[in-house]
């Protein structure tokens, strides 16, 4: 995997300089050297376990040129959500068109959710690339692909489990509370195809005499001699004798004092927060600490 991270700061110098031409040959360059038939394109807001074979195959036993994933999900998780778009399928499954939402008025209880996601033949890719060229559209390849989706036949493929769209805090914050539930855990982690990621090996977490945990997840490498409930705590973090961590996102290398209390946040990487002081957010209205800061008695 190749990531260009500068493509938007590359965007504003093109625009500021009216350059044309080259935008994307970064892009370019890689897919014909990966000699790959197909290319996938997805945007980073959407979290799913996706079996990319399956829409491969989905576009390999139908006569379109793309394949791309929707969902059925409550009205309530887009609406209002102007970047979103709604899916419209003719009867056969081929997708009409992408509307966005808030142009037209969502009547029905559930929609059928763009997430987004797409297999390409990589030589309609290198050509959707080519047209965006022609016509000075410096963007990246998942908006070029939508903008261009119209020119191309494509089959709708469902996406059936877990999803969440990290949209803001408040999104990030309830994926992650979604993980302390079972059935979603196990939709997203436990699907048919297993999920790598780095390893980091450490020494198991230790539970004080005192310590009381509850409906939580905790990485290795924890120190618990306090209380916790309701929360995710990431590697190495230290909850001292009588402080309370509930309803919140602890970070690596994270130390709640002895008595501190901690509901509804977020803290980042190797936040202090120190004896006796108190971080209290609301289920509207969470509290994010960034990273190395320290939280004194006073500050909250």
């Amino acid at each position: 995997i190749f990531t260009f991270s500068q493509m938007e700061h590359k965007q504003a110098l093109y625009e500021a300089a009216s350059r044309r031409g080259d935008f994307y040959d970064d892009h370019e360059t890689f897919i014909n050297r990966s000699h790959a038939d197909y290319v996938y394109v997805a945007g980073s807001r959407v979290l799913a376990n996706v079996v990319i074979s399956d829409l491969v195959e989905a576009l390999e036993d139908s006569d379109a040129d793309i394949a791309r994933l929707y969902t059925r999900v409550p009205r309530q998780m887009i609406e209002y959500h102007p970047n979103e778009r709604l899916v419209s399928l003719d009867e056969a499954g081929y997708i009409n068109e992408l509307q966005v939402e808030g142009v037209t008025p969502i009547e029905s209880d559930t929609v059928l959710y763009d997430m987004n996601m797409s297999i390409v033949p990589t030589k309609i890719m290198l050509e959707i690339i080519e047209k965006a060229e022609s016509q000075d559209i410096n963007q990246n390849l998942d908006d070029i692909l939508i903008q261009f989706l119209s020119d191309y036949k494509t089959v709708g493929v469902e996406h059936h489990g877990y999803i969440a769209n990290i949209d803001s805090i408040n999104a990030y914050y309830q994926a992650s509370m979604d993980m302390l539930e079972a059935e979603a855990y196990t939709e997203l982690f436990q699907n048919k195809q297993s999920i790598y990621t780095k390893g980091h090996n450490g020494v198991p977490t230790f539970y004080a005499k005192g310590a009381d945990v509850k409906h939580s997840q905790l990485a290795t490498g924890c120190e618990i001699f306090g209380t916790v409930f309701h929360s995710q705590l990431f590697r190495k973090v230290v909850v001292e004798a009588e402080a309370e961590v509930s309803h919140s996102i602890i970070l690596q290398g994270c130390k709640i004092g002895k008595g501190a209390k901690v509901s509804y946040a977020i803290l980042d990487k190797n936040v202090t927060v120190e004896p006796g002081a108190v971080i209290e957010g609301k289920p509207d209205d969470l509290i994010v600490i960034g990273k190395h800061e320290v939280i004194k008695r006073s500050d909250f």
